[in-house]
């Protein structure tokens, strides 16, 4: 009777006090030299178990009732998306792809700009593909941002991640130093995207660099296939903020300023 009242009283608990956290009910028959479990006595399909932390723990002679607090799935309302991919290097997580997003973190949209006299004078974020041509390099090379967006409050970076500074970009840089050829290990080898001799690349680190080329401050397109840029987050003098480079004829990485309404390809840093 002890057993069946501890049971009794789970169950009322889930039905008549929705208020309070439900709960899985698992009965452990203790019968050497077997343990039989049965469950679920009482789990409804909105819920999941979260075996972390037991509330109610009942021994007695012969069974253990053990009552675990279970959370709402956030899917039945609101869809979990995946948890973007990232790559491990010297201890920092970096998105496996160059950035494709179309609004802020906020929602927000970010402008999209072909018009080559309206980007040059651009003081806010923008965005556009190389060459306006979506359909050829997007899928590739994903999205070519001005500085303006990477430095919006509204976030350019997804929830979780964030646009890298310089000093993280030079950490990555120094840490590959000590091992190998920097640009060698970050560039996507062969000569599919990378122009030939796409010198020494091994993509040895996983970072999968693809030279996207870049919008120039004046609205003109240069270099796909040979050079790829990168932003930082960090500003370089008032009209200009700091970028990487990689090249398709060297294995180095190269920094330099360049001007805040350049469109360059942005890579993510984890939080």
């Amino acid at each position: 009777m002890h057993n069946t009242a501890k049971i009794v009283n789970c169950l009322i608990n889930i039905r008549q006090a929705p208020q309070t956290p439900p709960y899985i009910v698992l009965i452990m028959k203790l019968t050497k030299p077997f343990l039989f479990i049965f469950l679920p006595l009482c789990l409804f399909s909105p819920f999941l178990v979260n075996a972390q932390k037991p509330l109610e723990f009942f021994p007695d002679d012969e069974f253990i009732l053990w009552c675990v607090d279970v959370n709402p799935l956030p899917f039945i309302d609101k869809p979990v998306k995946p948890k973007l991919p990232g790559v491990v290097i010297c201890e920092q997580v970096w998105m496996e792809k160059n950035l494709d997003v179309a609004k802020y973190r906020n929602g927000d949209p970010i402008p999209k700009v072909t018009d080559t006299s309206k980007w040059t004078k651009l003081t806010t974020g923008a965005y556009c593909y190389f060459n306006n041509d979506s359909a050829r390099y997007a899928a590739v090379y994903g999205k070519l941002y001005n500085w303006f967006a990477v430095n919006d409050p509204r976030g350019l970076a997804p929830k979780g991640w964030h646009i890298p500074s310089i000093e993280e970009w030079t950490a990555l840089e120094t840490c590959l130093t000590d091992t190998t050829a920097v640009g060698s290990s970050m560039k996507q080898t062969g000569t599919a995207t990378w122009a030939s001799p796409n010198t020494g690349a091994t993509n040895s680190t996983g970072f999968k660099a693809l030279p996207g080329g870049f919008r120039d401050f004046d609205g003109m397109f240069y270099f796909i296939g040979k050079l790829g840029y990168w932003w930082s987050s960090t500003e370089f003098y008032s009209r200009y903020a700091w970028g990487r480079n990689l090249k398709y004829f060297d294995d180095l990485i190269g920094r330099d300023g360049y001007k805040k309404q350049d469109g360059f390809s942005v890579r993510c840093l984890r939080d």
